[in-house]
């Protein structure tokens, strides 16, 4: 095979490709998902946090002078 029937044979569709995706949506939105919930669930309940931040507040009183 020469590079120019190559060429033509690894073209890519858009029509069938959206067709395929349209045809798959369902399994396409449970596995995003799935993949979602089981990033959350890694982050909060498995890795342990490597830093922490604290923050403070001072307020002075205004004082009036009579």
């Amino acid at each position: 095979m020469n590079s120019s029937q190559q060429t033509l044979n690894n073209t890519i569709d858009l029509h069938r490709l959206m067709m395929l995706c349209r045809k798959h949506v369902k399994m396409l939105i449970v596995w995003t998902l799935l993949a979602g919930i089981l990033g959350f669930v890694v982050a909060q309940f498995i890795v342990v946090p490597k830093y922490t931040a604290t923050t403070e507040i001072l307020v002075t009183p205004i004082v009036k002078s009579s």
